[in-house]
């Protein structure tokens, strides 16, 4: 079990780096409950480790030759940030849990091609201890997301800025998915 838990917490960290940005600026942005993003990206981590279980046992075709689809979550949400610019209330950024989960997953391709070998080698019950994890690194990754967007000078510049960033970002993430990139 410890290897387990070694390899769970190796994979969450290298495979969220992106995330702690995207997690960041949610919170900074400030237009979302705190528990949503909490919620949103822990289900979403979830979604992607039970995906990946599943393509590690006769799916993975079929999940490979369709992630790309998922570049197309976040150039929505891009977009309808762009539009929704000056109603902060209808913003892609105040969506709720389901925006947080379908950023999660839909920037989760990296996660997928890591966790599919990693469980391909895993029982049920080391699955279910790495899908502990991941939900515990989960909810520190938000945590610590949450501390970096308290930075006062951090936390203006994304207020200052968001109208730009936030589809500037989001347009890009999906670039990067569609591409592989």
């Amino acid at each position: 079990m410890i290897s387990t838990a070694i390899i769970s917490v190796v994979a969450f960290l290298s495979t969220n780096i992106d995330d702690i940005f995207l997690l960041t600026l949610l919170f900074s942005a400030g237009n979302m409950r705190k528990s949503y993003i909490y919620a949103g990206h822990f289900i979403g981590i979830m979604l992607l480790g039970i995906v990946s279980y599943l393509g590690a046992y006769g799916l993975t075709a079929l999940f490979e030759k369709y992630v790309f689809l998922l570049g197309l979550v976040p150039i929505f949400l891009g977009i309808k940030a762009i539009f929704d610019k000056d109603d902060d209330e209808k913003s892609a950024v105040s969506g709720g849990v389901l925006s947080v989960i379908l950023l999660t997953v839909s920037s989760g391709g990296d996660n997928i091609g890591v966790y599919i070998p990693i469980f391909a080698r895993m029982d049920a019950v080391h699955f279910i201890t790495a899908l502990v994890i991941f939900g515990i690194m989960s909810v520190m990754w938000c945590f610590i997301a949450q501390r970096l967007s308290a930075l006062p000078a951090l936390r203006r510049f994304i207020e200052k800025y968001k109208g730009i960033i936030v589809p500037v970002i989001f347009i890009l993430l999906g670039i990067f998915i569609i591409f592989g990139i």
